[in-house]
């Protein structure tokens, strides 16, 4: 039978396996960012508008990367006393803004 103890301990095992993903997470983001900056406008998107897709692109990024390390630090830490639904209903609409970001990128560069 397993004791309060044993099961505190599968929590935080648990826990420190998703904290410990969360830099290769951080890592594909930044790839994906980097891709992006690299590929070049067709002739005929705006450079202007181009520019603006990259920098809300950027800004989307940044808020899903400081989302995401808001709600695995809240896992690892909750111990099951808090289920971190806060900080994933903000990684949730940050995800949305990058959705959003993407698209704009597509259509403004590609």
């Amino acid at each position: 039978m397993a004791t309060n103890s044993d099961e505190r301990d599968e929590v935080e095992v648990a826990a420190t396996q998703f904290t410990r993903s969360l830099p290769r997470q951080l890592i594909r983001l930044g790839v994906v960012s980097l891709s992006l900056l690299l590929m070049a406008p067709k002739a005929d998107a705006s450079r202007q508008d181009c520019r603006d897709a990259v920098d809300r692109f950027n800004e989307a990024l940044e808020e899903v990367s400081t989302a995401l390390r808001a709600y695995s630090n809240c896992v690892a830490h909750s111990r099951g006393h808090d289920d971190c639904s806060g900080e994933f209903g903000r990684l949730q609409s940050e995800h949305s803004d990058f959705e959003d970001a993407v698209s704009s990128y597509q259509a403004e560069c590609e």
